[in-house]
């Protein structure tokens, strides 16, 4: 396993210390916004089904990822990386997808709960359109992109390459931060996946029980 994977391996204990703030106490003046572009990458721990009835809509609510975020100019998580500038907690707070075929089928909306280091630990949400679901029972079945067989999509779609999957909308943005000049905001784009075989070091193989993610934030800092 190369040195980053096992970092990123070990993530889940060290944000075991990440402290998830909300608004401050104390005045402040917002400055002026900077941009700022943030790769996560880490390991997804995937829902359970979660239908009502004889619905087709699932609702994989509690979906968790933790990992590494990276300086972001364009690469995706299989690439060489800069020196890691922090961590983050990821959850899939709420959700809907339909899984039952026709022209819906796959698509649905997301409420995320999330936190990172880079932006002082400030709680933050985001939602967007899932636009890409195999992993329910009703379809566990991957969409091969390159290099990648790919499960699950949400937002924009940056990583055009690694996701094969329609682009939809996806907004993030801290709750505070502003006094700190942490209040981050912008778009994002995910992409749950598998990739390599057993003689790479992905932590994620092809027909494994593990799942790579990856989300890209593009956006401003103030």
């Amino acid at each position: 396993m190369s040195r980053r994977w096992a970092l990123i391996a070990a993530t889940p204990a060290a944000l075991a210390g990440l402290a998830i703030a909300t608004s401050g106490a104390f005045a402040g003046t917002a400055g002026t916004p900077v941009a700022q572009n943030e790769l996560l990458c880490g390991m997804f721990t995937a829902a359970a089904d979660n239908f009502a009835g004889q619905s087709d809509i699932d609702h994989p609510d509690g979906a968790t990822s933790s990992g590494k975020t990276y300086p972001y100019s364009g690469q995706n998580c299989e690439a060489s990386q800069p020196s890691s500038d922090g961590t983050y907690a990821w959850t899939i707070a709420h959700s809907n997808v339909h899984t039952g075929g026709g022209p819906q089928d796959e698509r649905g909306t997301e409420h995320v709960e999330f936190a990172l280091t880079v932006s002082g630990g400030q709680e933050a949400g985001a939602q967007g359109h899932v636009t890409n679901f195999d992993l329910s029972s009703a379809d566990k079945t991957a969409d091969t992109c390159g290099s990648r067989d790919v499960f699950y999509a949400s937002g924009h779609q940056f990583d055009a390459a690694g996701s094969c999957s329609p682009s939809g909308p996806g907004n993030f943005n801290t709750h505070g931060g502003a006094a700190a000049g942490n209040h981050f905001r912008g778009n994002y784009g995910t992409v749950v996946y598998q990739w390599g075989d057993m003689t790479s070091m992905s932590p994620c193989q092809k027909g494994s029980m593990n799942y790579c993610f990856e989300a890209v934030l593009e956006g401003q800092t103030n």
